[in-house]
């Protein structure tokens, strides 16, 4: 890649992004995959209806601060350590996963992009979605390229896996804002639910 426009540099970040495993090496991974949803023993989702226990909340916040800075580190391995297991085979597993991180990331840098900060967002409420607990989580990151510097809002979904699993991590850019993309992946989310913002600020 040669230019360096906002668009050009959102673009790789995508594909960094992507290719780390937070939304899928195809970046619209969400949209054409539904996961199994019979649930094992002793999976029931967490309860819902209330706030988030505080230690679980410091948890997941703890869990996407430090993929933030994995990403601002280049470290892969955290990256991938974090990934939500069902999107990390989606993706080719971790051998495959990795490589495409690090060529992203490398990609990034040899184009002047450089990582100045990165934000994380109180965590939400619990969600049911059938064998699954859903947390959203707002994040940003602030990244400056040649002339440019923007400011990308997101949001992470942290899942858990019935009711005492780790919390793993799925990025929200995959989705687009779409529900109805993210039901593919969670037929029992519902509707109702509101996502984070998700918009890119130019800066400077």
């Amino acid at each position: 890649m040669r230019t360096t426009s906002v668009t050009s540099v959102t673009t790789v970040l995508s594909l960094a992004l992507s290719a780390a495993g937070l939304f899928g090496a195809s970046g619209v991974w969400a949209a054409d995959t539904v996961i199994a949803q019979a649930p094992a023993a002793n999976t029931a989702p967490m309860a819902v209806g209330g706030a988030l226990p505080a230690a679980e909340s410091a948890a997941i916040y703890s869990l996407v601060e430090a993929t933030n800075k994995a990403f601002m580190a280049g470290d892969a391995d955290t990256i991938i350590a974090s990934m939500f297991e069902p999107e990390l085979q989606a993706s080719g597993g971790a051998k495959v996963v990795r490589e495409l991180t690090l060529s992203a990331m490398k990609e990034l840098k040899q184009n002047g992009v450089r990582v100045e900060s990165s934000a994380v967002g109180q965590p939400g409420a619990p969600i049911a979605a059938g064998r699954y607990t859903v947390v959203l989580v707002p994040k940003s990151m602030v990244m400056s390229l040649p002339g440019k510097r923007i400011n990308i809002k997101g949001y992470m979904l942290a899942v858990r896996d019935g009711a005492s699993g780790p919390w793993k991590l799925l990025d929200g850019a995959g989705f687009h804002g779409d529900i109805e993309a993210l039901q593919k992946v969670f037929p029992d989310l519902p509707s109702g639910i509101v996502l984070p913002e998700e918009k890119n600020e130019v800066l400077s």
